[in-house]
């Protein structure tokens, strides 16, 4: 429970997890306000974190309790209002005027309960914004407005307001009890009514729906008929989308933790570390002991193997970089991580690190997951990113690899593929962000004062593959990201909400014509790229609110289906 006022300020994604008590703020600090300068007329009790824009960070954190005890006040808890997220879970919210206020380009909340807000969810705008396991008690509303997934929601007098543009909505696993209104436009119509009593429904949406072999999309209100049917191995044992919150380890000691740098293991970005991890993995692993890497970087020149059985935490991102000649022949790629071999299953918990490389590195593979689970969810990764290039270290930055419009230059190869789920490996991951470097991230802010802009800083970096899954499930994927996507031969894949992103510098490594490199012309015509997606003779696959910039396609099936054209699917 919070006593004081809270500010958090979060400069990056680590998490926060279970806050007791917390100190005094300093003499004469105060709330700096919402970003359009909108007062909150109570200071105490306020959780803010305007001004904080992550305009590409994945994680806003977690946060195990956020409870007030002023519901008379006007109150904002949780702002986000800007960026491209990410993924926020585990939140409790007690009171007050807006529980969250969500704004994101892509995001996906999971694990939320309101209790006794005005408006638990305002929503100020998205591209497409998923809810997840979104409990709500005694709030007059609830959502006002977007998508939401595999929520229950009790006891509240009106539902999702909409209004002017009508956006796309899904509700999809729902109970609502006690509800006049599942979905009503504010101060207008009721569109979905509700009940005196329980009313709970599998599949219902407003918006554009494409569902014809004939390629046309129709507006269409009201229960899916017939929903979608879903793979059992993806769902949890009430018949929900499964999902496992990031262990926090309370039940171990501190002296059960294996500390690597303890072990003789350096994290200053020197030496090669491979042969002390991978033993101390495995004995940890024989012993049931979770593994603890401090904060900073572990250079390897070798494959390190992370055994079944494996625990693994990391400090605000410790990286493991893979480096040297072991790497570098793109003819012959290497994992830098091994995830079990080829037919293991079992337990694997992964947690805050960060998977990267440092300088001629074409042939790597950053990771390879091999392990299945053997319990549901129990191989997984959480808040654990892939990063190439724009890093101190990375020997992959500005004056390493600058915009160019020539031939790729070598050094700057620097990855086969940065994620790699096999035929038989499964997973379950959470805020995994899979990043190609496009700017670099660590050029002085000076740099920029002096009249440059963040356009100047971008970079000219090469990998082959971002994310490559061939998993036959059942494999989760929540608020993931990747620079390139591939699935085939897959199936029982679940992914939300998922962000790609083509290079900026086609064509200059003989992409198809006519691009230009960094050239933005394509943007006023929205023709900058051919197509999204595209699906091979698949059956069973559902798309929920794909957005797209700067594509004519959307998706593109083969075998004779007309593709789902970008211009067929704007709402008026």
């Amino acid at each position: 429970m919070a006593s004081k006022t809270i500010f958090w300020l979060a400069a990056a994604t680590a998490a926060i997890q279970s806050i007791a008590t917390l100190p005094p703020l300093p003499a004469g600090y105060s709330s700096p306000g919402l970003p359009v300068g909108q007062p909150l007329p109570a200071t105490p009790y306020v959780v803010d974190n305007t001004g904080n824009t992550h305009n590409a960070a994945p994680d806003k954190g977690t946060l195990d309790k956020l409870v007030t005890t002023k519901e008379e006040r006007l109150q904002l808890k949780k702002p986000v209002e800007n960026g491209s997220g990410g993924f926020l879970s585990d939140l409790t919210f007690y009171g007050g005027n807006i529980g969250f206020r969500a704004g994101s380009q892509q995001y996906t909340a999971q694990n939320l309960q309101f209790t006794s807000c005005l408006a638990a969810i305002s929503m100020i705008w998205d591209w497409g914004f998923t809810w997840q396991n979104i409990y709500v008690y005694s709030c007059w509303v609830a959502i006002d407005c977007t998508s939401t997934l595999t929520s229950m929601v009790f006891r509240i007098p009106s539902r999702c307001e909409t209004g002017a543009p009508t956006p796309n909505i899904v509700l999809d696993n729902l109970l609502v009890e006690n509800s006049a209104s599942i979905v009503l436009v504010s101060g207008g119509e009721t569109i979905f009514e509700g009940s005196s009593g329980q009313t709970y429904f599998t599949s219902w949406a407003m918006g554009s729906r494409c569902s014809s072999k004939s390629g046309k999309c129709s507006f269409e209100t009201g229960l899916f008929d017939p929903a979608p049917r879903k793979p059992q191995s993806l769902l949890d044992g009430s018949g929900n989308i499964f999902t496992r919150s990031k262990p926090t380890y309370t039940n171990y000691g501190a002296s059960s933790f294996v500390v690597v740098t303890a072990q003789g293991v350096k994290n200053d970005g020197t030496g090669d570390q491979s042969e002390a991890i991978s033993a101390i993995l495995k004995d940890a692993a024989g012993a049931g002991r979770p593994v603890f890497f401090p904060s900073g970087v572990y250079l390897i020149e070798k494959t390190v193997f992370i055994p079944v059985g494996s625990i693994i935490i990391g400090e605000a991102w410790s990286q493991i970089m893979g480096t040297g000649a072991f790497f570098s022949d793109e003819s012959k790629p290497q994992p830098v991580i091994r995830v079990g071999n080829v037919g293991d299953s079992g337990v694997i918990e992964i947690s805050d690190m960060m998977w990267t490389v440092k300088g001629g590195t074409a042939g790597a593979i950053l990771m390879q997951w091999n392990v299945h689970e053997s319990t549901k969810g129990s191989a997984a990764m959480w808040d654990s990113h892939f990063q190439v290039g724009g890093a101190v270290g990375s020997d992959l930055r500005l004056d390493d690899c600058p915009k160019s419009t020539g031939a790729a230059k070598k050094d700057c190869i620097a990855a086969s593929m940065l994620f790699h789920v096999t035929s038989r490996g499964s997973g379950y991951f959470e805020n995994v962000w899979v990043w190609t470097a496009d700017h670099d991230m660590d050029v002085p802010h000076r740099y920029i004062e002096d009249g440059n802009t963040t356009t100047s800083v971008q970079i000219n970096i090469y990998t082959a593959i971002g994310t490559f899954i061939e998993s036959q499930g059942p494999t989760w994927l929540y608020g993931t990201g990747s620079e390139h996507h591939v699935i085939q031969n897959a199936k029982d894949v679940f992914l939300t909400h998922i962000q790609t992103e083509t290079p900026y510098f086609q064509a200059s490594t003989d992409a198809l014509q006519p691009f230009k490199s960094y050239d933005q012309g394509f943007l006023d015509t929205e023709s900058c790229q051919e197509r999204l997606a595209e699906t091979s003779f698949s059956e069973g696959l559902w798309f929920y609110n794909t957005f797209i910039k700067g594509a004519v396609q959307v998706i593109k099936p083969r075998g004779g289906i007309p593709p789902l054209m970008q211009k067929d699917t704007d709402q008026v």
